[in-house]
């Protein structure tokens, strides 16, 4: 924990009964406890606690965006496939699938695929989806 977490965290445990507080102390990992142990045997702590229970917990501190990759569609794999059965892939595949694969497929194999998808509906129980989104990649592979 951070400094400023501890103080908060100290700062939340001083109303508690001393053995609720105990025990919330010994599930912690050893260097945390003795650090909060030692802010709770500070002097004025308690009154401190009182006048501080407006105070908003300490913010994480948040890390830089990194870049996220788009993963690459199977094209070649879903351009064998029938309209039908690439429709339920790129359904299972989810985020944005199906629009970056229509954008980039024939206008005719477009408008199947979409009125396939439309047919089937946006909700693929969950195990149909883990297994064509293993099952495509697959079949690119062993061709």
């Amino acid at each position: 924990m951070t400094t400023s977490s501890l103080r908060y965290t100290a700062l939340r445990l001083v109303p508690l009964h001393p053995a609720d507080r105990d025990w919330l102390l010994e599930r912690l990992p050893v260097a945390e406890a003795s650090a909060l142990r030692a802010l709770l045997a500070e002097p004025g702590i308690e009154r401190l606690a009182c006048v501080a229970h407006d105070v908003e917990p300490p913010r994480p501190a948040l890390a830089p965006a990194r870049p996220t990759a788009v993963p690459r569609l199977p094209t070649d794999s879903l351009d064998r496939l029938d309209p039908a059965w690439a429709s339920l892939w790129l359904q299972a595949a989810g985020d944005d699938a199906m629009d970056r694969y229509l954008t980039h497929a024939t206008p005719a194999r477009a408008a199947r695929i979409a009125a396939t998808a439309g047919q089937t509906g946006s909700h693929l129980p969950a195990k149909l989806a883990e297994s064509l989104g293993r099952w495509v990649p697959d079949a690119g592979a062993s061709q």
